[in-house]
């Protein structure tokens, strides 16, 4: 094969790995983006989990509230002032 011919060849030979190292430079960027995104809506996914419980926490809290004034209530309308 003569040295023009090599020449040739390589030059594209050389361009398709320059388009392939691109590319899997490319592949490695977006793996971590994704598993960035992933981790984000994850971190999302903990922090609805804890707000429901919060909320939950917060009307046990109220009912039982309502439920001791309802009963003290009661019981102050059991006493009355003498003059």
């Amino acid at each position: 094969m003569s040295a023009r011919l090599r020449v040739g060849v390589a030059c594209p030979a050389r361009q398709v790995a320059d388009v392939i190292e691109g590319t899997l430079a490319a592949i490695e960027e977006h793996s971590k983006a994704s598993y960035r995104i992933v981790r984000g809506v994850d971190q999302i996914r903990t922090v609805n989990l804890e707000t429901a419980r919060g909320i939950s926490d917060i009307a046990r809290a109220t009912d039982e509230l309502g439920r001791m004034a309802t009963e003290l209530q009661t019981i102050a309308g059991q006493f009355r002032l003498s003059s």
